[in-house]
């Protein structure tokens, strides 16, 4: 499991699921007032690597998931104020607090590729996928 420590150290983590092993894979530094703000975190399981989107910045970064070789994605212009994001079939969806949207962009050629509009007076925040794509496959024993 992967989870965004927020606090006055503000860090990127994963352990097992049991909770044992647990890594710091990236460690954002400055004051934690003016430092960057990771909001949403997303696997991408083809690449072995964690994206997270920086509500601060403005930026999509990524590790691999030893929390190695450190990559900025994109940096999302402005007035754009990520909140989460996800990956889905090679395309980053993201929300954005300002425009109460849901933005995409490939992750191949990096180009925008448009946006979810008028959702409504709601406060477009966390996002969630679901799509029998992205569930494990394997053999399901059943009772005789």
């Amino acid at each position: 499991m992967f989870w965004i420590s927020d606090g006055f150290r503000v860090t990127i983590e994963k352990a097992t699921l049991s909770g044992d092993s647990k890594t710091t894979l990236v460690t954002l530094t400055g004051v934690w007032w003016l430092s960057a703000r990771p909001n949403g975190i997303t696997l991408d399981f083809s690449g072995n690597r964690l994206y997270w989107v920086d509500r601060r910045t403005r930026r999509i970064e990524s590790v691999d998931f030893n929390g190695n070789n450190r990559q900025q994605f994109k940096t999302l212009s402005f007035p754009i104020n990520p909140y989460d994001i996800l990956l889905y079939s090679g395309v980053f969806y993201y929300s954005d607090q300002n425009s109460q949207s849901i933005g995409k962009i490939d992750i191949a050629t990096k180009q925008f590729l448009g946006s979810y509009t008028g959702l409504g007076a709601s406060n477009v925040l966390r996002l969630a996928m679901f799509s029998p794509l992205r569930q494990p496959t394997g053999i399901y024993l059943t009772k005789k």
